[in-house]
């Protein structure tokens, strides 16, 4: 599996919600890509091709290349490296980061995922489909509840 570096997708609005999502797959990653840039979304999307590289995004706020931290972070569960339970209690244990939003996005459905995933802070669990129209759909669902329904905390407040 090649490195991803991180990436900016679209056209990054200073207002817009920024949404994280970490994919270490080159085909899924490059699948969220197409349905992202496809789709009229109000939040700006980027990608991390790891945990490692997810927690280095987030930990970045207004920094020299002007990018802020995520508003929302789409993590897989099963990833080289730190998996996404590792990258999701690195991110509560982080009091800069522990208000961040996370909704876990795998494949797996098994009990035992879900469970552990709930139990090391996660917001949500959603199984991530295999189709792009399939992902456009839920990403335009989480989109619609993170940035239309639910109140959050302003960063920095």
């Amino acid at each position: 599996m090649r490195q991803m570096s991180y990436l900016e997708i679209g056209q990054h609005r200073s207002s817009s919600p920024i949404v994280l999502i970490v994919e270490d797959d080159d085909a899924e990653a490059e699948l969220a890509r197409r349905v992202v840039t496809a789709g009229e979304y109000v939040a700006d999307f980027c990608i991390a091709g790891d945990g490692e590289e997810a927690l280095r995004r987030l930990r970045c706020r207004d920094a020299h290349d002007g990018r802020r931290r995520p508003d929302l972070v789409l993590l897989d569960l099963n990833m080289p490296g730190p998996s996404g339970i590792d990258v999701l209690k690195r991110i509560r244990d982080d009091a800069e980061l522990a208000d961040v939003p996370v909704v876990m996005l795998s494949t797996s459905t098994h009990e035992r995922d879900v469970l552990a995933s709930y139990r090391a802070g996660a917001n949500s669990y959603v199984e991530k489909p295999s189709t792009a129209d399939g992902l456009a759909r839920v990403l335009q669902l989480v989109e619609d509840y993170w940035f239309g329904i639910v109140t959050r905390p302003q960063v920095g407040v």
